[in-house]
């Protein structure tokens, strides 16, 4: 296919392609027509040079990984300056046309660019500013801007176009696409000269008269001719960093109406000649890979002068980074890729532009999809659960199996087989009062395999009555509302009646994810909640529009009947959700612990003094008043009649100390005996109606709930061998509280039976008319007892 060997100093016709041997690695001269090229032969190899397209490329049987070539490291063979000549043509265009990009072919030194090498040619009219740049036709052959092994380029970016009564001027910036450093011959130190981007044959005048000239170059020298004006880029040149734009102005006579003109880049590139070594640590050859592969790269020869790696396969390529010593890392994306076998290609690149090129044979071969409509995560089940799911796989034979099993602690059960669907009901009864995992696990015909998990409460007590599901997280529920936050973490309205709902915000934290729950309230004109985004924001959709209150203290929002408070970080804020006005109650108030009742009444704590106060009509009233060496008094509840609150007894310490629940009754303080180790308001003490429920220690050291009627009947409410603790109580002193894993509800005066509600991390609350209300994940119950 090739002609003979040259002998040293021949000169050949240029467009013939030659190949030398020279097993001694002597130095071999092959002459272009008029020049002479300086070229080297590897010991034992035989390369074609293509004197036109300045490519070379390995004989028939040459290692390929041995001597990849770029156009970089060729060209320290055929210069003593390692300097390459990059063909570009500037894509240039007045102001109203916008900015241009334009990429750089490349040309052997010292010769013109070949017959092949695309040119735009950029015509400049003169009388309407207007410039216009095409290619002009390849005369065949190989192209000019094709190098072996590489797909990068040198790019020069045109900006900035002005034209003055004479002058044309721009700015421009040149581009490093190579992935080595250039600027420079040693990869370290700055090429004197710089990057120089010269005119080839000077600017023509293709319409009128007169003459363009180049009004500030830097200088002028002989690069493919004598006397070529440039404009130098000095500096080193990283890989994909770019030069700071030059101004460049073109200098015209009147009579001048067109002109043209084309540019060449010339770029020192360092000179090569070390080694490359390198190993594939992942993927292992062979390997089946997804829609992404993990490639790592550990450096075997001098890891300081390696400027880059980077994998490809199937056009997709990704640059790795450094993971430790020696070690580079990164993650290819082949999303989209079809599957079957595919070449992984790592290539090392020194900063002296060496290089060395591994091949891995991977297949791609992404996992299963599972796609699972039901169930979704924290739906409530009652003795069956609505199974639908369907895998699909993108191998033709497609998914060999779908299984979906239950699982809780002690608990495991098999509840469908199929082979790509399963969309079924399946019995659950067994994990009543659990939190089962239920794990959808489909596998293709490799064995490969994805498992998509989620969480379901399972509930089949008789006693709960379901009112409304929806969402993930059912939030509050009234007479025909449902308040709920999706999986995305958006809160909505669902109206049970209509069945439609309305999406009240977004942007709150997905359920079960890192971070604040949102959380609110329903009222008669609509909702206040608070959205969880690591702290808190208030909103109160009112009239179907949601109304931005600001920041708040995470879960310091409290609502009952149409008042509501929080804590904005600075103040203590009530808000009348009738009128929809703010009244600062306090700015000393404590940043949390705060409460309000269904009568507009709000309690607080300071934490200059650590005293309760309690706001009522436009009068703030202190509750307590101790020294707070004593005591510090935190975190009070109110039903509108008492306050009830956390006594620490501090005994001159600085940070809280265990304490008692305190009750106040408007006129007398009454602390309660047993003593606890930190305050839990809710779930020690609660309020409602003027009944008070707190926790007392039996003689057995077990936490009972005892509770304090209207009329001062001090009663203890629930009994046994082991803890109980609140949950709720209401206006006619009906107790819900946990015991156990189980929640239970028993009525004053506690002497009949108690009912077992259901699950104990249930969220209890009485409404204002007396109905319980219970939430467990989506769903919103009531109870009958």
């Amino acid at each position: 296919m090739f002609p003979r060997a040259a002998a040293a100093g021949e000169k050949i016709p240029h467009a013939i392609a030659a190949r030398f041997i020279n097993a001694s690695a002597a130095e071999a001269r092959i002459a272009a027509p008029g020049r002479t090229l300086h070229g080297m032969a590897l010991r034992g190899r035989e390369w074609p040079v293509f004197m036109n397209s300045a490519i070379f490329r390995p004989a028939r049987g040459a290692t390929p990984a041995a001597f990849l070539l770029r156009l970089s490291a060729i060209m320290p063979m055929l210069r003593p300056r390692w300097t390459c000549f990059v063909a570009t043509a500037l894509a240039l265009s007045a102001a109203a046309c916008g900015d241009s990009t334009a990429p750089a072919p490349l040309h052997g030194p010292g010769e013109a660019p070949g017959p092949a090498a695309q040119r735009l040619l950029c015509s400049v009219d003169v009388a309407t500013r207007v410039i216009s740049c095409a290619p002009q036709a390849s005369a065949g052959g190989a192209r000019a801007n094709r190098t072996l092994g590489s797909g990068t380029d040198i790019q020069v970016t045109s900006g900035n176009v002005a034209v003055t009564a004479d002058t044309f001027a721009f700015d421009l910036a040149v581009t490093n696409h190579f992935p080595y450093p250039i600027g420079t011959q040693d990869g370290v130190n700055p090429d004197p000269d710089g990057i120089r981007v010269f005119f080839v044959d000077g600017i023509h005048t293709t319409g009128g008269t007169g003459q363009v000239t180049v009004a500030n170059a830097d200088g002028a020298t002989a690069f493919t001719a004598a006397n070529q004006a440039y404009f130098a880029y000095p500096g080193i040149l990283s890989p994909g960093a770019a030069t700071a734009p030059r101004r460049w102005k073109l200098q015209f006579d009147p009579g001048v109406q067109t002109f043209s003109f084309g540019l060449y880049v010339n770029v020192p590139v360092p000179p090569g000649g070390g080694g490359v070594y390198f190993t594939v640590q992942q993927p292992a050859a062979d390997a089946v890979v997804g829609d992404s592969a993990v490639v790592q790269v550990k450096i075997d020869s001098a890891a300081a002068s390696i400027s880059t790696v980077t994998a490809s396969a199937a056009g997709r390529s990704v640059t790795l980074q450094v993971v430790s010593p020696g070690v580079l890392r990164g993650k290819l994306n082949l999303l989209g890729i079809a599957a079957g076998p595919q070449q992984l290609r790592v290539r090392v690149v020194t900063v002296h532009a060496d290089s060395a090129v591994k091949l891995v044979a991977i297949t791609k071969d992404s996992p299963p999809r599972l796609t699972v409509t039901a169930p979704r995560a924290w739906w409530v089940a009652g003795a069956n659960l609505r199974l639908d799911a369907d895998c699909i796989d993108d191998d033709p034979a497609g998914c060999t199996s779908l299984q979906v099993v239950a699982a809780a602690p002690l608990l495991y059960d098999t509840l469908a087989m199929g082979t790509t669907s399963v969309h079924q009901d399946a019995s659950v009864s067994a994990f009543d009062g659990k939190m089962p995992e239920i794990r959808f696990l489909g596998t293709d015909s490799r064995g490969r395999s994805v498992q998509v998990t989620v969480e379901v409460y399972v509930e089949t007590t008789p006693a709960l009555v379901r009112i409304d599901s929806a969402g993930s997280v059912a939030m509050d529920v009234d007479s025909s509302r449902l308040l709920f936050q999706d999986d995305a973490g958006s809160v909505w309205a669902h109206d049970q009646v209509a069945g439609t709902r309305t999406l009240l915000g977004g942007g709150g934290t997905p359920p079960g994810a890192a971070g604040n729950r949102s959380y609110g309230w329903l009222n008669p004109l609509g909702a206040i909640y608070a959205v969880g985004q690591g702290s808190d924001r208030v909103y109160d959709w009112r009239g179907g529009t949601p109304v931005d209150l600001g920041g708040a203290i995470s879960g310091t929002l409290a609502a009952s009947g149409n008042w509501a408070v929080w804590h904005n970080g600075a103040a203590l804020i009530r808000r009348d959700l009738a009128a929809g006005t703010n009244l600062t109650v306090s700015t000393a108030a404590g940043n949390n612990g705060l409460d309000v009742a269904a009568n507009g009444d709000v309690v607080f704590w300071t934490s200059s003094g650590y005293d309760v106060y309690r706001y009522r009509a436009g009068v703030v009233t202190l509750v307590s008043a101790d020294s707070s060496a004593a005591h510090w008094n935190v975190y009070p509840l109110t039903d509108g009649t008492n306050v009830v609150w956390f006594k620490s007894d501090q005994a001159g310490k600085l940070t809280l100390q265990p304490g008692r629940v305190t009750l106040w009754d408007g006129a007398t303080e009454t602390v309660f005996p047993s003593l606890f180790t930190n305050p839990d308001p809710r779930r020690k003490y609660a309020v409602s109606g003027g009944w008070v429920a707190y926790l007392a220690t039996d003689g057995g050291g077990f936490n009972q709930v005892r509770t304090r009627a209207p009329d001062g009947m001090d009663r203890q409410a629930t009994s046994g061998g082991s803890s109980s603790e609140i949950r709720a109580v209401g206006s006619d002193g009906t107790l819900v509280y946990a015991n156990g894993a189980s929640l239970y509800v028993v009525r004053a005066p506690y002497t009949g039976t108690r009912t077992r509600l259901g699950n104990g991390t249930m969220r209890a609350r009485f409404d204002g008319g007396g109905r319980l209300l219970l939430f467990l994940g989506n769903t919103a119950f009531t109870a009958s007892y």
